[in-house]
């Protein structure tokens, strides 16, 4: 075997010297480090095609498949390895051959599954469609439900792939497997975050907050000790601590406990909007839907405005409407009321109805709807609302002022709309505290048209006084069961999250 070794100090010199000697064709069989030398076997590309030839001519020994087993996993000689390739190249050539005459293999391929075919038609004669029905259903169903196999790709298609394989097979030489995998880098997934760590987090800043929060409130109250006073008598009228806090920073921290209580009743009676003397809305005129939830007194106070303009204008200028067709006799009330002033009162069953009785009734002063009591959460609101929305028809929000402020905030919450900015308080000598409703009223900026106090038709019912309600409001002392002591307004003082710009009082 004409294997040569070459020695220089690195592999571009040796194989330099490769070339010089054995030519540009030459067979590098391996290399390896010796100490600080490069060692190169190689030898000519001639000797190399000799000794092909030569490992062809030598007789092929059978081993069993115990053998073949056991020595599979040796490594494989060179020898064995130019043997292996030079019938690869055979082989090759042989697929080119067969693949250059398609059209004769194509047609003996055709031939032979002509025959196949035949003979087993033949041998099995075909049964009968409902012959074992089930077994072909199943055998059907068996096949849907199977995965489908790859077909392999035929051997002329693999011919010229082959020869191509075999040929770079021969003269270059396959990298290792760790050169031709890409190295990639585990990433490291990113820490979930602890759930109860973020928990404790937020428990600590909440406790941060409150604590600078009583920092504050003992400051201020040892700084200021009439803006504490003030501050308390605001809760204890039932003024929601939004409000109360955002008067409270504005409030002049010179402010003596007096000055401190008239500056505070002066903020609310600005802050709170009512209309003025002949701008009420018998005055005005028009078409007012009064509404609100049940048992706020609609009926009630809509026969009291209706007596309050018959008295002023006339009954042949009040015209009076009732949609409440759903209880049973509920439009009896109003038409007594309406028989004793005068005024016929009509029903509407639906918006139609509705514009039509609106449309006979253009030339009056005042029409007056007397609308269903119809709960913030009942899916007939919506219904009820759309019906209201004719473009003359007002609406005015009746409230009560016995209902708690968390109930009068959700009232005015559904019920407020572009077109319903005017309220009527009802039952103010049933309610214990008014700084509830002073409170809702300055928040959500609705304009106090009257007030009601009573069942009598139509004494019990005022024109709004901005002054006189809040002086009432400031002035309801709670039940000592209900009356917090100084710790515990601070912790209702210091618990309230308060914006400095809150939404509805404006600068005072």
């Amino acid at each position: 075997m004409s294997v040569q070794k070459f020695y220089g100090k690195s592999s571009r010199a040796v194989l330099k010297e490769v070339r010089a000697v054995l030519g540009d064709d030459a067979v590098i069989i391996s290399n390896r480090t010796n100490g600080s030398n490069v060692e190169v076997l190689a030898m000519a590309a001639n000797a190399m095609d000799s000794l092909v030839e030569a490992a062809d001519a030598m007789p092929t020994r059978r081993v069993d498949v115990g053998v073949r087993v056991e020595t599979a996993t040796e490594p494989e000689s060179f020898e064995n390895y130019l043997r292996r390739a030079k019938r690869v190249e055979t082989s090759s050539r042989a697929a080119s051959k067969l693949a250059a005459s398609p059209l004769k293999q194509q047609t003996a391929r055709a031939v032979a599954e002509y025959e196949s075919v035949f003979s087993a038609q033949l041998d099995h004669p075909e049964a009968s469609p409902f012959d074992d029905a089930d077994g072909h259903a199943q055998s059907w169903l068996t096949k849907r439900s199977s995965p489908r196999k790859a077909v392999p790709p035929t051997a002329e298609a693999l011919a010229p792939r082959t020869a191509e394989s075999a040929t770079t097979r021969k003269y270059v030489k396959p990298l290792k497997t760790e050169e031709r995998a890409f190295e990639i880098e585990p990433r490291t997934a990113a820490p979930v975050a602890d759930l109860d760590v973020i928990a404790e987090l937020r428990s600590m800043k909440g406790l941060l907050q409150d604590q600078l929060s009583q920092i504050a409130w003992s400051d201020s109250t040892r700084r200021s000790p009439a803006q504490s006073k003030a501050l308390a008598k605001l809760l204890h009228a039932g003024i929601s601590p939004l409000l109360a806090r955002t008067l409270i920073e504005k409030m002049p921290d010179s402010a003596n406990e007096a000055i401190a209580n008239e500056w505070m009743t002066q903020a609310l009676t600005q802050n709170l909007k009512s209309t003025r003397a002949g701008e009420g809305l018998v005055e005005r005129g028009g078409v007012f839907a009064l509404v609100g939830p049940t048992g706020v007194g609609k009926t009630t106070t809509t026969a009291k405005l209706a007596a309050k303009a018959v008295m002023r204008f006339g009954a042949k200028n009040v015209g009076l409407i009732t949609v409440d067709h759903y209880r049973v006799g509920a439009h009896d009330q109003l038409r007594s009321f309406g028989r004793m002033l005068g005024c016929p009162v009509h029903l509407a069953h639906d918006a139609e109805s509705l514009n039509d009785l609106l449309n006979a009734m253009r030339g009056k002063h005042l029409v007056l709807i007397d609308t269903i009591g119809v709960p913030q959460r009942d899916p007939r609101l919506n219904e009820h609302l759309s019906m209201l929305m004719g473009p003359s028809i007002e609406r005015v929000l009746v409230l009560n002022a016995s209902s708690q402020v968390e109930t009068l905030e959700d009232v005015v919450a559904t019920w407020r709309g572009p077109r319903c900015a005017r309220t009527i308080v009802t039952k103010i000598d049933e309610a214990v505290k008014l700084g509830g409703i002073v409170d809702v009223c300055i928040r959500h900026k609705l304009l106090l048209d009257s007030v009601a106090n009573g069942q009598r038709v139509p004494e019990d019912i005022h024109a709004a006084n901005s002054a006189l309600l809040i002086h009432r409001a400031l002035k309801t002392v709670s039940p000592a069961v209900f009356q917090m002591n100084d710790d515990e307004l601070r912790i209702v003082a210091t618990q309230s999250r308060i914006s400095r710009h809150a939404e509805g009082a404006r600068d005072v």
